[in-house]
């Protein structure tokens, strides 16, 4: 069981959240969600106890069967806690996949057994280097050490955002059955109806603070507008030209094999499918960023990659230095692109200090203010509530209509239903 009695927590100078309680039994789910910098990833990490440990704000207390969790020690609150945070790629301290796991299991003082792997979908990736998998992997990698460890509490935030469906099939099986042997469980989501029919309680988190907490109810969580398609004229113009391409990571075994494809100009084209079947490694090899081993990749036009960690995308340390640079010191016009993206209370925001979804709103800012004729986007709506993903998608279809080309690495069913062209890896 876990009990929370917030005051205040947060950042000093900063963000922070304020009078939040709750009460999650053996065997219960609450599902947390709300708009995109919210508060949700806050309140995450001072359940883990993470921020009062890393000078953050906060005051309250956090109890786990009764016992004061910030009077644990590190190691006994590992044992009790489970945490698996939006940007899975922070998690990782192992070389390989075996040995990040064989680690984690270590600290428990439990035997290696790759039983986990397997369960997860992962036996073919025991000897990968974990550099080398896709989000999608990395996140299935912290579910089997979720699994093996068999913590009290487990606290989830966007566990699904990048992975595809078989996937996500069974992290619903884990959850139900870690439910059923009585784990407290709380899961952060941008889509909370995915847990419907696991959940038992569910909070609303809105400017910081609990617009509703109790009983499940899908009658409080506000519905949005998806922008619809609209009818384009395919035409026989190639923006991106791939040509019998090959490519391996080191020490792997080929990706791609003699891969041919092309990307119609003035159109979205999706690259969807399974956890690990290459869809960023394609989208950096467009970009340039990669090179293929053999053939050849033309590109008409200037492309830009926004990855999936957007971090790796910035080079200015605030939103309002980075889009005055893309902007060429345009003021009016970076200002604008702020108001598109909803990113304007946070300009002089430190980046580290952004949630996700805002980071991922501001690289797409940035990139918008580019006049770039290529964007190579890897899931653009991840971990973003419905509201500002409809804000994004509606960006997107903008650009399309002034002519820009789009390629997109998603698994996200509401920016699948806006591709004019879908190609399916693995």
């Amino acid at each position: 069981m876990m009990e929370a009695h917030i005051e205040v927590a947060g950042y000093r100078d900063g963000f922070i959240i304020r009078g939040i309680n709750i009460n999650v039994s053996n065997g219960e789910v609450l599902v947390v969600t709300g708009p995109s910098g919210s508060g949700k990833t806050t309140l995450a990490k001072a359940l883990t106890g993470l921020l009062g440990r890393s000078g953050g704000l906060f005051k309250g207390s956090i109890l786990i069967n009764g016992y004061p969790l910030l009077e644990m020690p590190s190691e006994k609150i590992y044992e009790l806690v489970t945490y698996i945070p939006q940007e899975p790629w922070y998690a990782l301290v192992g070389y390989t996949v075996y040995a990040e796991h064989c680690f984690i299991l270590s600290q428990l003082g439990l035997k290696c057994s790759s039983v986990f792997l397997e369960k997860l979908g992962l036996a073919g990736k025991i000897d990968s280097l974990t550099m080398n998998l896709s989000a999608g992997e990395t996140q299935r990698l912290l579910w089997a050490e979720a699994l093996a460890k068999k913590s009290n509490v487990l606290i989830l935030d966007e566990p699904l955002v990048y992975l595809d469906r078989e996937a996500r099939r069974i992290v619903a099986d884990v959850v139900r059955d870690a439910r059923d042997n009585g784990a407290s469980i709380i899961i952060v989501d941008h889509d909370p109806l995915f847990w419907r029919e696991l959940a038992g309680k569910l909070l609303v988190l809105e400017n910081g603070v609990a617009k509703y907490y109790g009983e499940w109810d899908t009658g409080v969580l506000q519905q949005f507008h998806q922008p619809s398609k609209t009818m384009r004229v395919v035409n026989d113009e190639v923006a991106v030209d791939i040509e019998n391409i090959w490519f391996k990571y080191p020490g792997e075994k080929p990706l791609f094999r003699g891969l041919s494809f092309q990307v119609k100009k003035s159109l979205i084209t999706g690259l969807t499918g399974r956890n690990g079947a290459g869809k960023s490694t394609l989208l950096k090899l467009i970009a340039g960023i990669l090179k293929p081993t053999k053939g050849f990749i033309n590109r008409l036009g200037t492309p830009v990659y926004i990855p999936e960690n957007p971090l790796l995308y910035f080079t200015k340390p605030t939103p309002r230095e980075e889009l005055l640079y893309m902007a060429n010191g345009r003021e009016e016009k970076a200002l604008e692109a702020a108001e598109i993206f909803d990113i304007s209370r946070i300009l002089d925001t430190p980046l580290a200090r952004l949630s996700s979804g805002e980071r991922r709103r501001l690289a797409l800012a940035s990139a918008y203010l580019g006049g770039f004729d290529i964007y190579l986007i890897d899931e653009p709506t991840g971990g973003l509530d419905q509201a500002n993903a409809s804000r994004v998608l509606e960006v997107l279809l903008e650009l399309v209509n002034e002519g820009k080309t789009i390629v997109v690495a998603t698994h996200d069913e509401r920016v699948i239903k806006l591709l004019d062209y879908e190609f399916r890896m693995g």
